[in-house]
């Protein structure tokens, strides 16, 4: 069996679905585990048509979806619900040993910071696709602007998606020219030693875009709010 979580076609998908196709060629059955939230995708539109024999998701939600607008066969989709959110929900319970997320930081300890998860790879491929840099820098400026207006004194921290990495500059320059009380998170050594459930716990408000971390954010009842990409016209 060939398991997957990148079963839509999209350019940052290269090797998922071509996997799937070499697999079946092979008689290798395949099985797509739900990777995040897909729930406010259009899976009846063609580039989110999932392709693997088998499918294992975190809800009756996402099966009803793929059984209407897919045609899936009940028989193919298991509701194996959702690991990463049965985590957090140990973590509130105390089961996570307290870590040393504020010296990570660089912030003074019980610090509540203002955090940001961002997701500028999405953007770049799809919403932002149609706008320049200096479009995105000036749309990113107006979120850092506001924050800082908000909760002066706070400082803000920016936890890049991990596949941002060809999009931090964005972030650094401007922070820089908002003169903005900013740390940016480096993901890899994060995830060496830390788990997302220790950035939100330090946090006092969460902005996101409606993602995974969004809603482990709202189950950890923190102050959140949900923002989405401009309209190119409104530039």
């Amino acid at each position: 069996m060939l398991l997957n979580a990148a079963d839509f076609q999209h350019p940052f998908n290269l090797l998922g679905r071509k996997a799937i196709f070499r697999a079946r060629s092979q008689d290798i059955v395949t099985l797509n585990i739900q990777h995040g939230l897909i729930t406010f995708f259009n899976l009846s539109d063609p580039k989110y048509f999932m392709t693997s024999d088998k499918f294992a998701v975190g809800g009756g939600f996402v099966k009803k979806q793929l059984v209407e607008k897919q045609h899936k066969y009940p028989r193919d989709v298991f509701v194996v619900g959702n690991p990463a959110l049965d985590t957090v929900f140990e973590h509130i319970k105390g089961k996570r040993d307290n870590s040393n997320i504020h010296e990570f930081l660089g912030l003074p300890s019980e610090e509540e910071c203002i955090l940001f998860f961002s997701c500028l790879h999405n953007m770049a491929r799809k919403e932002f696709r149609n706008l320049s840099a200096d479009q995105i820098s000036d749309y990113l400026r107006a979120i850092y602007s506001s924050i800082k207006q908000s909760f002066p004194g706070k400082t803000l921290v920016i936890k890049p998606h991990p596949a941002e990495g060809p999009f931090l500059y964005f972030h650094k320059d401007v922070v820089e020219r908002a003169g903005v009380k900013a740390v940016i998170v480096d993901d890899l050594a994060f995830r060496k030693s830390f788990v997302l459930y220790d950035l939100i716990a330090a946090a006092r408000f969460v902005v996101a875009y409606p993602s995974t971390t969004f809603l482990e954010s709202i189950l950890m009842k923190k102050l959140c709010i949900m923002i989405n990409v401009p309209d190119p016209q409104l530039f």
